[in-house]
């Protein structure tokens, strides 16, 4: 497809969220209840990329890249634990909003992050090149 730098991001993003979510829904992977959720989140998760291509001999690039993927899904800094009342409070980067959780639908929305032993949970596609067009 070809589209102005800039132009479709936002549009571009939420088809590809739909057609991910609705194929895993079909296949019994989430379920409704789950979208919804994902629909109340201010990062939706999913992310149209539009930036130079990293090529195998980019050491520092490839390094930067892993170090992105490798990152936790929350800041440690941000979550607070209540044990008397078995609560999770989890803050925004600014500050300014919170969100209050039972202690095991935090973890079962943690758990949604970690990939059984074996799975990957990110793909990744694009067109191969060779070492020639660099």
């Amino acid at each position: 497809m070809l589209v102005s730098d800039g132009c479709f991001y936002k549009d571009l993003e939420n088809l590809f969220r739909h057609s991910v979510l609705s194929m895993l829904l079909r296949k019994g992977k989430i379920t409704r209840e789950f979208i919804r959720m994902m629909e109340g989140w201010r990062h939706s998760g999913f992310n149209v990329f539009s930036g130079e291509r990293i090529y195998p001999h980019q050491q520092r690039s490839l390094e930067n890249l892993a170090a992105y993927l490798i990152r936790t899904s929350f800041s440690q800094e941000r979550m607070e634990y209540l044990p008397e009342e078995a609560m999770v409070i989890y803050r925004s980067k600014d500050g300014k909003d919170k969100k209050t959780y039972d202690a095991l639908e935090w973890i079962a929305a943690m758990g949604t992050h970690m990939p059984l032993r074996g799975e990957q949970m990110v793909r990744y596609f694009g067109e191969p090149i060779s070492h020639g067009e660099m």
